[in-house]
């Protein structure tokens, strides 16, 4: 699979799922379960460390103490470790997508290692089909109902509840509101780079490196890398500074309501932005009533695809001659 992957998908990164190396773990190393403490190490070398230096520490320890310098399976597993140990791959974006989840539970396979590949991919068309119309219910959800936020007096979340659909909006407003039981300490500062120390409640301390020349905000922990979304620690650097929204660097199209409204980003800037969201709306409300009046009846499929595929082909005309 490995290579497959390198030949085909040449520009994506492999994973390896941390609930398949437990369960492969179980089988190898099955007798080592018995021993206090192995599981809880094991563990935290997987899925629990927050710099690479944590991870190879934890990782000789489990060797050392458990005399398992020599296990081929573990070896074989510590070669492969840039596909999974979560502190070495959480630079890498993948849309919150948690690597360690089980694949049945996503396409809801039935426990059975002789799965066909015929019979698999039937099923993964069956999720394509149920998801693109939970999809369609969501954009119409997102663009007819208003947002409920928590802090009535809150730029920030207004903002984030203005731009982001309802499923992202949910996981920037826990950030958002974890913020409360955060503490922050300034550690070191220059001209332009401020160093914050943070801890959540229960967590590890993260550090954050605040620019004032950009409001730029990277943290330790890179949830903005792998999610593109600021994390709890960011937000609450930002509050810190004085800065009641978020910078325009840090919201991706790919996350907020008018993700598919086509429109060119460096053309969409140019909008104001409350004349651009009554446009979307607008026009995602007469998009949408298309889609569920022409579904029933195939002439009216007809119809609607080769008006939307004309209509495309002529903004498509316009936004060439303008750039």
């Amino acid at each position: 699979m490995v290579n497959a992957v390198k030949a085909v998908l040449s520009d994506a990164e492999h994973r390896i799922g941390i609930w398949y190396i437990r369960q492969n773990a179980l089988k190898q190393l099955s007798a080592l379960y018995m021993q206090p403490g192995f599981e809880i190490l094991f563990n935290r070398c997987i899925s629990d460390c927050q710099t690479e230096e944590e991870f190879e520490s934890r990782w000789e320890s489990l060797l050392e103490r458990f005399d398992l310098s020599e296990n081929p399976w573990l070896s074989s597993l510590y070669k492969s470790r840039e596909r999974w140990a979560c502190v070495l791959i959480k630079k890498t974006f993948c849309a919150g997508l948690q690597h360690g989840e089980n694949i049945q539970s996503v396409f809801q396979i039935p426990k059975n290692e002789n799965t066909g590949l015929l019979e698999f991919a039937q099923q993964y068309l069956e999720v394509v089909k149920r998801r693109r119309l939970e999809e369609l219910d969501e954009d119409f959800q997102c663009n007819g109902t208003a947002q409920v936020t928590i802090l009535t007096g809150s730029a920030i979340e207004r903002q984030a509840a203005d731009i982001y659909t309802r499923t992202l909006f949910k996981t920037f407003q826990e950030e958002f509101l974890k913020c409360l039981s955060v503490t922050i300490e300034e550690t070191a500062s220059n001209e332009t780079i401020t160093t914050y120390n943070l801890t959540e409640e229960g967590h590890k301390e993260s550090v954050v490196e605040f620019n004032c020349l950009d409001s730029r905000v990277p943290c330790s922990c890179k949830k903005f890398e792998s999610f593109d979304i600021l994390c709890v620690h960011a937000l609450k650097v930002l509050n810190a500074r004085n800065i009641f929204h978020v910078p325009h660097k840090y919201v991706l199209k790919r996350w907020t309501k008018s993700a598919k409204c086509g429109v060119p980003y460096e053309y969409e800037q140019e909008m104001a932005d409350e004349t651009k969201q009554q446009t979307v709306n607008l026009l995602m409300h007469k998009t949408l009533n298309v889609f569920t009046k022409s579904v029933a009846i195939e002439d009216s499929k007809k119809i609607a695809g080769d008006f939307l595929g004309k209509t495309l082909e002529q903004i498509e005309d316009v936004l060439r001659v303008k750039n």
